[in-house]
């Protein structure tokens, strides 16, 4: 059965809608890690195997009310301990703030770095310049760039920016971003699923190069409103595959990817529950036990009256 716990509001209501799993403190247990009005909360995984009550973080933009609505966790530095960055508005401020473990297992004050757009809210780490450190990649709700990408410097800091334009008119915000190879190059690619329906909903990826820039966009035609997307090998074939869920439709739409690494929808199926609201969480794992991956889409849920 599932156990329950609650997570303080410490400032005002604001439901988690963003959750990760790393060991925050080194120990070598799972800790739990979601997203909060004004920061971060941490609940860390004891002896027993249950989490202590929730341990908050203060985002830097607490005093403007700030909301922090997604958030990534893993070892950014290279030190080996897992650490956090989230991305946040306050006001017309927008922003992600990096929080490093320190030796002792606790999480430093955060680090803020601007943004120039806020709008939608999806952020993504991994290596997108073949430098061997971990970046961070934000999504962008502008006419002109669908994602931002943070650098991580030799001193451990992010930025400045590089802006990912968008490639054409029709394409005027993004919704969800991945970073995995999916040439199986050993190189970190960058996809964009972008905003509109139907025909305007489009995958947009860019293969990282040998000189550590990312490619020219390769522009894929997409589901209805994909609000999240993810890879796996879903055919057996030994390539990474696309799956999204798409917002508008209800549905989870599947690229396979050629041999010439083209990805063409294979196809969709219907998620059917009428009282299904929008979904940006989704996760990919064999869950049943058969070798093969498995797709759970997460989402609200509409009450009757």
């Amino acid at each position: 059965a599932p156990v329950r716990y609650d997570v303080p509001q410490p400032y005002s209501t604001h439901a988690p809608v963003a959750v990760e799993i790393a060991d925050m403190d080194d120990d070598g247990l799972s800790d739990v890690v979601v997203n909060q009005r004004a920061g971060i909360a941490v609940l860390r995984q004891n002896s027993s195997g249950t989490l202590d009550p929730a341990e908050f973080h203060a985002s830097v933009g607490t005093d403007y009310d700030c909301n922090v609505y997604t958030l990534a966790a893993g070892d950014l530095s290279g030190d080996g301990l897992a650490d956090v960055v989230d991305k946040a508005h306050a006001d017309t401020e927008y922003g992600i703030e990096v929080y490093t473990q320190n030796a002792s297992g606790l999480l430093d004050p955060p680090v803020a770095y601007a943004l120039a757009h806020g709008g939608a809210n999806h952020l993504r780490t991994g290596d997108l310049n073949g430098d061997g450190l971990s970046d961070i990649a934000v999504m962008l709700q502008s006419t002109d760039h669908l994602a931002a990408v943070f650098h991580q410097q030799p001193d451990h800091s992010f930025g400045p920016t590089v802006q990912i334009a968008t490639p054409s008119d029709d394409l005027w915000s993004s919704r969800a971003l991945l970073v995995d190879d999916l040439d199986l190059d050993c190189r970190d690619d960058l996809v964009i699923a972008t905003n509109g329906n139907w025909d305007r909903s489009k995958l947009v990826l860019h293969y990282q190069l040998p000189s550590g820039q990312l490619g020219p966009p390769v522009v894929t035609a997409a589901g209805d409103i994909p609000s999240a997307v993810k890879s796996a090998d879903f055919n057996g074939d030994g390539l990474p595959d696309l799956v999204s869920f798409d917002t508008a439709s209800f549905r989870i739409t599947f690229y396979m990817q050629s041999a010439d690494g083209r990805f063409g929808a294979f196809g969709s199926v219907p998620v059917d529950d009428a009282q299904m609201t929008s979904s940006h969480v989704m996760a990919v794992g064999d869950i049943n036990g058969d070798g093969r991956p498995d797709v759970v889409a997460a989402s609200g849920i509409n009450t009757p009256g």
